[in-house]
């Protein structure tokens, strides 16, 4: 099979393994490709050479750097490209899907508050940015109709937008980091170990101290701490995450799995977005309960 001879050649050494990478990493789109043979290097070769395949990786990132293009948004793709290195090394010391997601809570709160630290009015920030943005974009409207552009008062939405822009960056360098990851510890375990890869997947669950932070989190946005809400989105999709795998995990001994799980997802869909919070606290919940060790025991009790 091509992929298994592909992941052989990547494996062979760090200078196969970073050609191959750079060449993904400057074809558009396909960047990411670059970011899962770096993870998958890490996890296989240890961080050092995973350091590596990060610097190539990051050799386009740079450049546009180098040339004053877009900076913000090239230095939160390396950012990212950080983020998924750093989660490897942890996957790859801890052999544990569950302390990758809590490693995610606690490096995204710790994000947060720096930013919230470092820009005191985040959201203003923004503000200001998409509001230039607007401007100038009127302005050489003008200029190319050779007519006023239209009168359209678009602050409300520029600031309700604003609002959103860190959570939703935050939460797409989360999403995009595990999804990589993912990719890689697939691939490793398609090439060196079939079945692992399923079997580290079902016995996610999260930390006590990553479910006690997402708890202080909540009570900090109750308080009124703006940085709360730019990691909320992050943490629900998380704990969403786990208990998506502690539902199929407690079905999976059921006689009529197919119809549990169809229930499942059609609630979700019908109830959604409130279904998603549901979820997640039933992951929130798996970190004091163990819903999965307890129908261990049930099972063996029962036979």
């Amino acid at each position: 099979m091509w992929f298994t001879r592909f992941g052989e050649y990547v494996n062979q050494s760090w200078k196969e393994a970073s050609l191959i990478a750079l060449i993904f990493s400057v074809i558009p789109f396909v960047g990411w490709v670059g970011i899962v043979i770096m993870a998958l290097i890490t996890l296989r070769k240890g961080p050092k050479q995973g350091l590596i395949l990060l610097f190539v990786t990051a050799i386009p990132g740079l450049i546009l750097l180098y040339m004053g293009m877009n900076v913000p948004w090239v230095i939160i793709m390396l950012c990212g490209n950080v983020f998924t290195w750093m989660l490897a090394i942890v996957l790859r010391s801890q052999a544990s899907w569950g302390k990758v997601l809590s490693a995610c809570v606690i490096a995204t709160i710790i994000a947060a508050v720096a930013l919230n630290l470092i820009v005191p009015d985040l959201q203003g920030f923004w503000y200001n940015a998409l509001h230039k943005a607007y401007t100038q974009a009127n302005q050489e409207m003008a200029l190319f109709l050779k007519a006023p552009p239209p009168n359209v008062n678009l602050e409300t939405y520029i600031r309700e937008v604003s609002r959103m822009i860190t959570p939703v960056i935050i939460l797409f360098q989360v999403i995009a980091s595990i999804i990589n990851l993912g990719l890689a510890r697939w691939w490793q375990s398609s090439l060196f170990n079939p079945g692992g890869f399923a079997k580290e997947i079902s016995e996610t669950r999260l930390s006590y101290s990553a479910t006690v932070l997402t708890m202080m989190t909540a009570a900090a946005i109750f308080l009124g701490v703006k940085a709360g809400w730019d990691v909320l989105p992050t943490l629900i999709v998380v704990f969403f995450c786990v208990g998506v795998i502690v539902f199929h995990s407690i079905v999976r001994h059921k006689k009529s799995k197919s119809a549990w799980l169809w229930l499942f997802y059609g609630l979700m869909v019908l109830l959604f977005p409130y279904s998603f919070v549901i979820v997640a606290g039933l992951g929130i919940t798996d970190t004091f309960v163990d819903f999965r060790a307890r129908q261990r025991t049930v099972t063996k009790s029962g036979e």
